[in-house]
């Protein structure tokens, strides 16, 4: 007698699976019985929908690797799109929790999609699907037809979220008049994720998401109205804070967990208030505002459950000069009394440290990721020791980014910040630029020994040589080590590192941003060590010289 396996069991098998990304098995499994199918095919889709750290076409070494990955791309989504019509043997769309429709967007856009995979992609009943629209390259040349991809984007996606309940997560570029189709077929949708906010004008798509979705806790929007649309010009400038604040009156109080903005979209007064209805319940924001718009952040102030935040500043001259103190003591008393706050950025903010000491000082306060970056308003470094002091008192941080200017910095100011690192030791990932350009080899040895859980370092530091490398050989747990600033190491240190790497070190990434000319390493040389390098550890090697106006370039990079 045969005893079957109860199906809780065969989904345990199948998690396992999961957990070591066994794609191979588990299509195995898919096709080979049943009743492991929906189990395998479940766990297939998930692996599909997580994000990862390795970007397939950065991995394709030739044009015809490009392609096969362009050509695996179209076969997923026709895939997906077959099976919202019941010609799949399994219903495949019925598995997945999270569909982005900007990926389908970008591959209906990607130039290898023409052709053959185009060709391919629209066979049989995909034909349905196939819009075009008429271009004109030049204005002496007559138009020619190309694949319209946002007129497929919506006819496939009028396919596919009707047959596919169980999603979570809809991402794309929607017009309300496809939100108003698709959200009365998802009750299980949580997190919206919209390219242009404006697509929630007026009260239909926030009647609907009332109406329809009970587990609605995320917002994300990435701008207001497209950048090279004409009407932006003629746009009320309080319109998206107006319509965002009603927007997010009409959802239930208390319900939304999540809200993003990635670019300045006007958001103000409004905005601010509506987002505060749902105090209890915020644990993640993510806000990009004008200077202007500082003062209504403070309408925030009840939300003191907040796991992660990030501030982004937009405008000339964010510095503390530039905000009122009290605004500044207001944000800072505000951010004291998140006492579960795990996450903090601010990009762009001059006075972030001026903020944030009061808050990593707190005892209250236990702080896992710390990132201060900027692309033009750098913190000044030898302004702040006091906050560079606070870092030592986060324990628990395992994530930390500065970008500050080191200008006329002081010895003593390299030293506290360098201690303050050193007490850091579950740092996992460390970015420090401009902060670490006058670190010595001796700080930055001392950085290595002291933190030996790190796995991933971006520093600068005055001509660091030879010595730092058996450091960065001898470390356990480091992955990914990047030099942003001059260095001077030999090709005999170079080679004599690779000799002292060990399996811990697989996949290893090394990268020399400015090689010293005195001590510039021949092409030849290069490829050496970048072959020794692959040969040991499958590592990867990144060499430039460095520049100035007197010096040829010179770049070898791993392929």
């Amino acid at each position: 007698m045969i005893i079957a396996l109860p199906d809780d069991i065969l989904q345990l098998i199948c998690d396992a699976l999961l957990a070591q990304r066994d794609l191979a098995t588990l299509y195995n499994c898919a096709v080979s019985c049943k009743r492991l199918a929906p189990c395998a095919l479940s766990d297939i889709y998930r692996i599909y929908n997580e994000p990862t750290d390795e970007d397939e076409e950065a991995e394709a070494q030739n044009a015809a690797q490009l392609e096969l990955s362009v050509q695996r791309w179209a076969i997923r989504w026709r895939t997906i799109a077959l099976s919202a019509l019941n010609l799949t043997l399994f219903p495949y769309n019925r598995y997945l929790r999270s569909l982005d429709l900007r990926d389908l967007a970008n591959l209906i856009n990607d130039e290898r999609f023409r052709g053959k995979i185009d060709k391919m992609f629209f066979e049989g009943a995909m034909k349905t699907f196939r819009r075009e629209k008429e271009m004109r390259v030049r204005a002496n040349r007559p138009a020619r037809k190309v694949v319209d991809a946002d007129g497929v984007v919506e006819m496939m996606g009028d396919a596919i979220v009707p047959k596919t309940d169980t999603l979570q997560q809809l991402s794309g570029p929607f017009e309300a008049t496809a939100l108003l189709k698709w959200i009365p077929h998802l009750p299980r949708l949580q997190r919206l994720e919209l390219w242009l906010g404006r697509a929630l004008l007026g009260t239909d798509v926030q009647m609907a998401i009332y109406n329809h979705c009970p587990h609605f806790n995320a917002l994300s929007i990435s701008n207001w109205v497209d950048p090279h649309s004409p009407i932006r010009a003629t746009l009320d400038p309080n319109e998206a804070d107006t319509q965002l604040g009603a927007f997010l009156s009409g959802l239930p109080e208390d319900s939304l967990a999540f809200f993003e903005n990635i670019w300045a979209i006007g958001i103000g007064e409004k905005t601010c208030s509506s987002l505060a209805r749902h105090a209890r319940a915020m644990r993640e924001l993510r806000l990009c505002v004008e200077k202007e718009a500082i003062p209504h952040l403070l309408l925030l102030k009840d939300c003191t459950s907040l796991e992660k935040v990030k501030f982004e500043i937009t405008g000339t001259n964010v510095d503390e000069n530039a905000i009122k103190q009290d605004d500044l003591l207001a944000l800072e008393a505000w951010l004291r009394n998140c006492q579960n706050l795990r996450s903090i950025e601010f990009f762009e903010a001059m006075f972030a440290p001026t903020v944030l000491t009061p808050v990593l000082e707190s005892k209250d306060v236990h702080v896992e990721e710390l990132k201060i970056q900027a692309s033009r308003s750098w913190y000044a470094m030898k302004e702040n020791r006091q906050f560079h002091q606070s870092l030592g008192r986060q324990k628990s941080l395992t994530s930390l980014s500065l970008f500050g200017d080191a200008g006329e910095v002081i010895s003593d100011d390299n030293s506290a910040l360098v201690e303050a690192i050193c007490q850091c030791q579950n740092l996992k990932h460390l970015k420090l630029r401009g902060v670490s350009e006058y670190f010595s080899e001796a700080a930055v040895i001392s950085i290595l020994i002291s933190l030996p859980l790190l796995e991933e370092l971006y520093i600068q530091g005055l001509n660091l040589g030879d010595a730092v490398l058996d450091y960065v050989a001898a470390h356990e747990h480091l992955k990914s080590i990047c030099f942003m600033d001059l260095t001077s190491f030999s090709f005999e240190g170079l080679l004599d590192f690779v000799e002292k790497l060990d399996e811990s070190k697989s996949n290893f990434e090394l990268s020399i941003s400015m090689a010293s000319n005195e001590t510039l390493l021949g092409e030849e040389e290069v490829v050496l060590i970048r072959r020794a390098l692959y040969d040991k550890v499958r590592g990867k090697l990144e060499y430039q010289a460095f520049r100035d106006a007197d010096a040829s370039d010179f770049s070898v990079t791993s392929d």
